[in-house]
């Protein structure tokens, strides 16, 4: 997804097989040759040697040290710069685990990089995964799902996370199929409504979990929160941050399309299947609705908010009790300044 910018016109960063990385841009006019420095993550940056440098995108570069995760220092002919990380970290056993940074908010400040993470479920990470979490530095994981989805699918995690269970049912691909088996549902449509139906009982009903999220994103320490797919529970709560730190509404809905770039559609419908009775006349287009994100499904949640507040502000204060002091302090911590 392009980090949109104003001197660079957009900026995207890629991990490829064995560490290498490549830097996607749009050049503004006059914007001339890109400098690319990095080191690993939480050391500093020596922006004496480049990693990579030219005009022509993309620039393809190798990792400053292997087996770890980075932060890079992208700078501009004028010496002007971003600092940037990989969106999506690449862990194997968690395929939609993204770092929310690097989003600038209405008023030109950027949403710092790691700090605050949203993932699917995390049952299956491997020795490597685990490794790359922790270099995090996650304090706590918050999750979504309901207590059988938990005991099915037990999340992996560091010994010292601290995990807050903040149930949340729909979303849950059991609670969607059987609502969607005992309506009698059979057509795409149908299932699409239906997906449309959660998000607009997410905006009312799950303030208190919501409410919870926001809240420790007061304390200091890196926060996870997740469900098992990473895009409808998660999906919102990613919204409502993105809303405190009043990152615009098109941005968020390019944070929460960019599921659909990482999930893996052909393994969640043969999991699905494997896992849940469904019914023989469920062909794969019926039950892809509910596996992948569509812009139509976040939008229902906006127009509720819309229909019932004057303002997404007015919602997060009156509805899951994130007030202006509260907003301000969580700003002051996961904002920063342009560089």
């Amino acid at each position: 997804m392009p980090l949109t910018m104003s001197v660079f016109q957009s900026l995207e960063l890629e991990v490829l097989p064995g560490g290498r990385y490549r830097l996607f841009f749009e050049a503004a006019p006059g914007l001339g040759e890109l400098r690319v420095f990095g080191a690993a993550w939480n050391q500093p940056i020596d922006d004496s040697r480049p990693l990579a440098r030219g005009s022509q995108s993309p620039l393809s570069f190798p990792s400053p040290s292997p087996g770890r995760r980075h932060h890079f220092k992208v700078q501009s002919a004028s010496g002007a710069s971003v600092h940037l990380c990989e969106r999506r970290l690449p862990l194997e056993g968690s395929r939609n685990f993204r770092d929310l940074g690097g989003y600038l908010n209405r008023h030109g400040r950027r949403v710092r990089w790691g700090q605050v993470f949203r993932s699917g479920e995390l049952a299956r990470l491997n020795p490597q995964d685990l490794a790359q979490l922790q270099q995090l530095g996650l304090e706590v994981v918050c999750d979504f799902r309901h207590e059988a989805e938990q005991r099915r699918h037990p999340s992996r995690l560091p010994s010292d996370v601290k995990v807050l269970n903040l149930a949340i049912a729909p979303g849950n691909s059991l609670f969607v199929l059987d609502k969607i088996q005992r309506s009698g549902s059979t057509s795409v449509a149908e299932v699409e409504a239906m997906m449309c139906e959660i998000n607009r009982e997410l905006v009312h009903r799950y303030a208190q979990q919501y409410r919870t999220l926001l809240k420790r994103l007061d304390r200091a320490g890196g926060v996870l929160f997740h469900c098992s797919a990473g895009k409808d529970r998660t999906g919102f709560g990613a919204a409502l941050i993105l809303m405190a730190l009043e990152v615009p509404r098109e941005l968020i809905f390019e944070d929460y399309l960019l599921s659909n770039r990482y999930i893996d559609l052909d393994a969640d419908l043969e999991r699905i299947r494997a896992n849940y009775r469904i019914d023989r006349s469920f062909k794969d287009q019926h039950l892809q609705p509910m596996l992948q994100v569509k812009r139509e499904y976040l939008e229902t949640a906006f127009e509720e908010i819309d229909r019932n507040y004057s303002s997404e502000l007015e919602y997060l204060e009156q509805s899951i009790g994130i007030d202006s002091k509260l907003r301000e302090r969580l700003q002051s911590r996961l904002l920063e300044e342009p560089d």
